[in-house]
């Protein structure tokens, strides 16, 4: 099966890449950065900010699913609602290019002082 893969790069994300990668899917991994993702054979990296749609949409055209894994960078801050947008455009593009299948974990998280 071929997947588009957001939020590769995060823990969850890792585990999922690797289990993937051992059973021989072919995926697509979109990410800001390339560092912590795996260089392999069957996988194919996008390069792109969640708000970039037409990226967004690059990276799940030929695919059967897709899986995010989009969750806060804990030690970061993004203005706007970066997550939700992301989502938001990857539902778009998936309805744009007839994907159906969409699994998507996320942890929303709000800072507590």
């Amino acid at each position: 099966m071929k997947i588009a893969v957001f939020g590769a790069s995060g823990a969850i994300g890792r585990l999922f890449v690797e289990q993937a990668l051992r059973e021989g899917h072919q995926l697509h991994l979109y990410s800001r950065k390339t560092e912590g993702l795996p260089q392999a054979d069957n996988s194919q990296i996008f390069m792109g900010e969640l708000s970039d749609f037409d990226q967004v949409k690059e990276a799940i055209k030929g695919t059967d699913a897709v899986v995010s894994f989009l969750g806060p960078a804990l030690k970061r801050s993004y203005p706007g609602m970066p997550i939700a947008t992301g989502h938001k455009h990857i539902i778009q593009a998936m309805k744009a290019l007839g994907i159906s299948r969409f699994i998507t974990i996320a942890t929303p998280a709000v800072p507590f002082e």
